[in-house]
This record gives C-alpha cells, sequence and structure tokens, in this order.
C-alpha cells in the first residue's frame, strides 16, 4: 500500500476522531460547566466550554498511530529514520498540552508557562533538531548559523508556541490558520519524500478539520490554550524535527512564509505593548481580527481574508517545488508584499475609523 494512501488514512481517522471527541466533551463542559470566562477582552456570549484542544490532541495521535498500525499490517513493522527526533517532539508536545490545560482549569501564571515553553524547547532541540541554515536562493548563498542554530531554533519555538495562542481570539481562526499551515506542511514534506513528517502534518490537518466543524461560526467549543499551545509548538517544531537538521528539514525562511500570519500579528502586539511600556503577556483587543471587526466585518468575512491570505502564502512556498529558486523567491516576496499590505491597510483604517 501507497506511503500517500495510508497518510491519507491518517488525516481521515484524526478527522473521524475529533468528530467522536468533540461531542464527548461537549457534554463533560456542560455537565461539569467548564465554561471560557466572558471579560472585556472576549468577543463571544454565552456558556462555551474551552477544551477543544483536548479533541485536537487526541484526534492527532490517534490518526498518527492509525498510519503506524497500518503501515505495519500492509509494509511490515518498520523503525522511522530519525525517531528519536520524533519521541523528543512527542515528550514536548504532551507536556505544552498538558500545561495549557493545566492553565485552562486554573489559570497559571504567565512565567509558569514560559518556564515550560523553554522546557519543551530545549527537549526538542537537544536532540540536534534545529535550524541550521538560512538560504538566500536568489542571491546564492547560505549563511550556516553553526552554534547560534541553538539559540534561533529556541526563541522560534517559544515565539511560535504564543503566536497561536495570541491569535485565538475568534471563532474558527487558529484552527483555520493553523490547518493551513499543517496542510502545506504535509504537502512539502510529502513532495520531498520525508513521510513520517508528512504523516504528521497530515494527521494534525484532519484533526483540526473535525475541531472546525464545531468551532466555525458560531462556535460551539473553543480550543483553549491547551489547543493554542500545542498547535504553536507543533508548527514550530514540525520543520525542524524530521531529520534532525537534515537536507530533509524545511528551510527557515519557507518556514516563516507559510506562518507569517501569526508571526507578523505577535510581532505587531510585541511592538505595540513595548512602545506603550506594557509587559509584552499584557492582553489587548488590537489583533489584526479585533481590528477587522472594528471595521464591521463579519466574522465569516474575517476568516475569508485571513484563509485567503493563509493559501496565498502556503502556496507560493509550494511552487518552491515547481520553479526554479529565483522564481520561486518572488513568488514569495509577492506573498510577503500582499500580506503586509492587506494588515498595513487595516491598521491605518482602524485609525481613521
Amino acid at each position: 500500500m501507497t506511503n500517500f494512501f495510508l497518510i491519507l488514512t491518517s488525516a481521515g481517522a484524526a478527522f473521524l476522531f475529533d468528530l467522536v471527541c468533540i461531542p464527548a466533551l461537549l457534554h463533560l463542559s456542560h455537565r461539569f460547566k467548564w465554561y471560557d470566562s466572558i471579560n472585556h477582552r472576549k468577543i463571544h456570549t454565552g456558556n462555551i466550554p474551552r477544551i477543544g484542544g483536548v479533541g485536537i490532541f487526541i484526534s492527532f495521535f490517534a490518526g498518527s498511530a492509525v498510519y503506524l498500525f497500518m503501515r505495519g499490517i500492509f509494509n511490515g513493522p518498520t523503525i522511522f529514520q530519525g525517531w528519536h527526533h520524533y519521541l523528543a517532539a512527542g515528550v514536548a508536545l504532551v507536556l505544552i498540552h498538558g500545561v495549557g490545560l493545566l492553565d485552562d482549569f486554573a489559570n497559571l501564571r504567565p512565567r509558569y508557562k514560559l518556564y515550560i515553553q523553554i522546557l519543551a524547547a530545549v527537549i526538542v532541540i537537544s536532540t540536534g533538531s534545529i535550524f541550521r541554515t538560512i538560504s538566500f536562493a536568489f542571491f546564492d548563498f547560505e549563511l550556516h548559523l553553526g552554534i547560534f542554530g541553538y539559540p534561533l531554533t529556541l526563541i522560534w519555538i517559544v515565539g511560535m508556541s504564543n503566536a497561536v495562542n495570541l491569535l485565538d481570539g475568534l471563532d474558527g481562526l487558529a484552527g483555520g490558520v493553523s490547518g493551513i499551515a499543517a496542510l502545506f506542511f504535509g504537502i512539502l514534506f510529502l513532495a520531498s519524500g520525508n513521510y513520517t513528517a508528512a504523516v504528521l502534518a497530515f494527521a494534525l490537518f484532519g484533526s483540526l478539520l473535525g475541531y472546525l466543524v464545531f468551532n466555525l461560526p458560531p462556535a460551539r467549543i473553543f480550543m483553549g490554550d491547551s489547543g493554542s499551545l500545542f498547535l504553536g509548538l507543533f508548527l514550530a517544531i514540525i520543520p525542524v524535527c524530521g531529520g534532525g537538521g537534515s537536507t530533509r528539514v524545511l528551510p527557515l525562511l519557507p518556514t516563516i512564509t507559510i506562518l507569517l500570519i501569526p508571526i507578523f500579528d505577535t510581532f505587531a502586539a510585541i511592538v505595540r505593548r513595548v512602545r506603550r511600556r506594557q509587559p509584552i503577556h499584557h492582553a489587548d483587543r488590537e489583533h489584526i481580527h479585533h481590528k477587522l471587526l472594528t471595521l464591521g466585518l463579519s466574522n465569516w468575512q474575517i476568516l475569508g481574508i485571513v484563509y485567503v491570505i493563509g493559501i496565498l502564502l502556503g502556496g507560493s512556498v509550494y511552487l518552491k517545488t515547481v520553479f526554479a529558486p529565483e522564481k520561486a523567491f518572488f513568488f514569495m516576496a509577492g506573498a510577503w508584499v500582499i500580506m503586509l499590505t492587506v494588515f498595513i491597510l487595516i491598521s491605518r483604517l482602524n485609525r481613521k475609523s
């Protein structure tokens, strides 16, 4: 049986598992009143459970396990290459999901979550899963990071873990953006022959599709920190954990391009808070979805805009596998210009409104 079929099976299994998990979680949440708190920053009204991340977590691992099971039946038991990198990644994902779930119920202090994020990052990079070069294809030049790859990757992992969390403020937003990113990661790994990384990305994509059935507006469940921290960590480490820095690891610039929406939104939030001399973790209502709401757009219209930009960014990276590096660079640069232009235009319109 082909790897492509097995990978699609894992995505389908993750999707079906989440369709079963989420209703069970909804039942438990309503029974025990596990609802998301409502405050001045929150957009939603009513009692909405916030443990959808548990469904994403369970269905992702279940879908991945289905792949391993079916591969063992049809292709024989094998130990996949770079298994220790994936084992470290799995430990880190379980750890970050656990602290996110604890925060959903106990409201941990930000510094405690930061400590666990750093620990999770250290677990991953301790196996050598780091960014090793920064490619400048248009100039036919590669910058070798050497030992600086370790702190850069640590900052990258911790930053992305928080980026998805900050983006999770509107029905269908964080789940949809993460799903699009996971899909393009899966396609790129599949094209490069890295089937283990591909199946993990597609399993997450299937899991998020199942979650979005219940999270698209009007949402019946939220992912909570157990989901957003888990997604942020996964999207940060999947480009580097495959092969532990081998040639099959995705380069840094294409990785950033696929994840540019949460990265830019987080970067803008940090700049905004530093200029106001506020703590970086200080919450506000000036993220991209807040600004679009202020302009009078509906939830579905906002998702349409953000999803299209996400697909454009991911598609520009995919073209890297089709065209020469010089042409692919222009496609990626064009996608960057479009996204940054849209974000800047939204900010200016907000200041005038």
